[in-house]
């Protein structure tokens, strides 16, 4: 999975609203870019949180997220890929790969700026 967002990453503890409506996540598995259904609170950003999409947190990385399964996925909440998921354990695997329930570990993220 991946996530882009036009805004910065404020660690102020709010949230990011995107009026461009380019905020999207992306399935590698699935092949499918999941658009935001709403340019209100697109990303969450304090400052113990990892990076964090939806204010339903359709993708969390927790803290310390190699070392815990506290990163969870609640997709789809504020993202989705015209209406082709609802929420439930089959998206919550097909997403993230959680097994049971919506907790999942991270083994490997990476985050890049994109200057353009």
């Amino acid at each position: 999975m991946a996530g882009f967002t036009p805004n910065p990453w404020k660690n102020d503890g709010a949230y990011q609203h995107d009026n461009t409506n380019n905020t999207f996540l992306l399935s590698l598995d699935l092949k499918q870019k999941m658009k935001n259904t709403s340019t209100q609170n697109v990303i969450y950003c304090p400052p113990n949180y990892g990076p964090t999409f939806g204010d339903g947190h359709d993708l969390y990385l927790a803290d310390k997220c190699n070392a815990n399964m506290s990163s969870y996925c609640n997709f789809p909440y504020r993202f989705n890929c015209n209406g082709q998921y609802s929420s439930g354990q089959a998206s919550f695997t097909a997403f993230c790969g959680a097994v049971s329930g919506y907790n999942y570990s991270v083994l490997e993220y990476e985050v890049f700026r994109v200057i353009y």
